[in-house]
């Protein structure tokens, strides 16, 4: 078996492959929330998208989570970001 080593998608290959249709700054900040993954990124990407189109959203959307919990993770306070939210 040979192992192939891959580092973070780019970007560009992210927001324009696979989010052409959110403006700039949304997909940018669901792409640093990926930290580059495109199976994460696109995770994300769908529940953006699932919380667009739910009226009344209250809670904060799976991108604002994981930005917490990667500044979390830094200070040594990380939580899981896929668990569920509740106000």
């Amino acid at each position: 078996m040979l192992r192939i080593a891959l580092g973070p998608l780019a970007e560009r290959d992210c927001v324009e492959g696979l989010a052409a249709d959110l403006p700039l700054p949304q997909a940018s900040e669901l792409y640093a929330a990926s930290d580059g993954n495109p199976l994460y990124f696109l995770a994300l990407l769908q529940a953006h998208r699932d919380a667009r189109k739910a009226p009344g959203r209250t809670s904060p959307s799976r991108a604002e989570r994981c930005r917490e919990n990667r500044a979390a993770r830094r200070s040594g306070s990380a939580r899981c970001c896929w668990t569920s939210w509740h106000p």
